[in-house]
């Protein structure tokens, strides 16, 4: 990496400058170094208050705009309304490291622009007559106008009160060379950028080498502790910096911090392909992408929980008449007992009872609990093979998001039995427990079901978890009814 210019500035007091021993030794850091409860408060209320200034001025926009085209109070805060469910379920309200009004501003007013005119086209608003036309601009230009001024004052006042001590983050940087030091200095030139490094974990028992025009930093462990030494240094921000974390460790280091309860950032090695969209930051032009945070961030979960528990019910509330035809269909070829339960394990390793509808019957519990299903057994009837083909047999599982036990998007659940073989022979699958499970997941809708490779499937899962997003739920639910329906993605 290179030096980007920067200068040297100070740690922040208290970090010290001394190297601590890398058997985990945190005596650099003090209690008197902790931020106090009512620091942690303000910092989680100014990431709700990002997210609800960045929707206020959306949906002031867009409902100036669509009032000045349709006239109608209602149908502009129906608009309104709308427009900021696509924003939030899409994730452009989530709190970024690196804000840049220069970077967002055209695609935020080329996405609220066409919204709004889409909005007005529902209305059957003569947009393209010769009368219309002027007026049509005119919207645009407030609705351009009203966003970008409420986007740029609350990017100003985030900045400003991100620049001051009570919010910084505390970082522990994982590398230890020459680029974790130009990332240090970095994070101390840019306090708007909310981190702040208190010290570094190294690889081997060499101290790094003071680095020209960077701050030093306190050595505080070995980098293949990072999680436990991030838990004893009250640290808030785990930053990997992959130039330095030899590559042979990488793979550790990456699962061990996307296992933490701390949020992580990933600064990738400069020439590496980055993934595309909007998911990645800038620090000096250095760039930052932010793991996942879905199994940590507690407001995430509520709002998917939210999400979850209201989407099943009006799903069941729509296709009850198909779930009683099933019902019926498999009394008729199997007899009594319509449903089928069984054991499995969801977030955390929790055990739960999943329901499904029967397609064949088990010759015992045992066989149920540890045989491997595979395609085509002899003891599933027509009906049980064209359950399992349309996944109409997983509809009961509704009830399962319901209670609680699922989600409608995630890792699917095993069984006990298997979950503790595929733990011990496939490194990750275990990671897969992070978040709950799912009615349908990222793997499946990838043709990764049924007698499938495990590798791959934990390998999907975990990509899932660490890249997750409202869109891409929305994306796999869309894309399972496709698919129950016998269409191809």
């Amino acid at each position: 990496m290179a030096a980007q210019g920067l200068s040297a500035p100070t740690i922040p007091q208290g970090s010290g400058g001394s190297s601590l021993p890398a058997d985990g030794a945190t005596g650099a850091v003090h209690a008197d170094d902790l931020p106090p409860t009512r620091a942690r408060r303000v910092r989680a209320v100014l990431v709700a208050g990002h997210a609800a200034g960045g929707a206020g001025a959306d949906a002031a926009a867009v409902f100036a705009a669509s009032w000045l085209l349709t006239r109608s109070v209602a149908h502009a805060g129906l608009t309104a309304s709308a427009v900021v469910g696509v924003q939030a379920l899409t994730g452009r309200y989530r709190a970024r490291r690196a804000l840049s009004l220069v970077d967002t501003a055209v695609p935020l007013v080329r996405r609220l622009c066409a919204l709004v005119v889409f909005g007005a086209l529902l209305t059957g608003a003569p947009l393209a007559s010769t009368s219309q036309a002027p007026v049509a601009f005119l919207a645009l230009g407030v609705c351009a106008v009203l966003a970008v001024s409420g986007h740029a004052l609350l990017v100003g006042l985030v900045r400003s009160y991100r620049r001051r001590r009570t919010y910084q983050r505390r970082a522990l940087l994982v590398g230890g060379g020459t680029a974790t030091a130009h990332v240090a200095g970095a994070l101390l030139e840019h306090p708007e950028f909310g981190v702040t490094p208190i010290g570094q974990l190294v690889f081997g028992s060499t101290p790094p080498d003071p680095v020209p025009g960077c701050p030093p930093v306190p050595v505080l462990g070995d980098g293949t502790r990072c999680v436990p030494l991030a838990a004893a240094a009250a640290a808030d921000v785990l930053v990997l910096v992959a130039d330095d974390i030899p590559h042979q460790q990488a793979p550790e280091v990456l699962a061990a911090a996307s296992q933490g309860s701390v949020e992580t950032l990933l600064f990738p090695s400069l020439g590496s392909p980055l993934p595309p969209g909007d998911g990645l930051d800038h620090l000096a032009g250095l760039p930052c992408l932010p793991l996942n945070t879905l199994h940590r961030a507690r407001h995430v979960r509520r709002v998917k929980r939210a999400f979850d528990l209201l989407a099943a019910l009006l799903l069941l509330a729509v296709l009850w008449p198909v779930m009683a035809v099933c019902a019926v269909a498999v009394r008729a070829e199997g007899g009594p007992g319509v449903l089928f339960r069984q054991r499995r394990l969801g977030a955390g390793g929790r055990e739960f009872v999943l329901l499904k509808f029967r397609t064949l019957q088990p010759d015992s519990a045992h066989e149920s609990d540890t045989r491997w299903s595979v395609e085509g057994d002899v003891r599933m009837g027509p009906v049980g093979r064209f359950l399992r083909g349309t996944s109409l047999d997983e509809l009961p599982q509704l009830w399962n998001v319901i209670r609680g036990d699922m989600s409608l998007v995630g890792p699917r659940p095993e069984r006990p039995y298997f979950v503790e073989r595929f733990s011990a022979s496939h490194p990750g699958y275990s990671r897969r427990h992070r978040v709950p499970v799912g009615v349908t997941g990222w793997a499946q809708i990838h043709g990764l079901r049924g007698d499938t490779s495990i590798e791959q499937r934990a390998r999907f899962d975990n990509y899932y978890i660490e890249n997750w997003s409202f869109a891409r739920d929305l994306k796999v639910l869309v894309w399972t009814a496709l698919a129950m329906c016998g269409r191809q993605r």
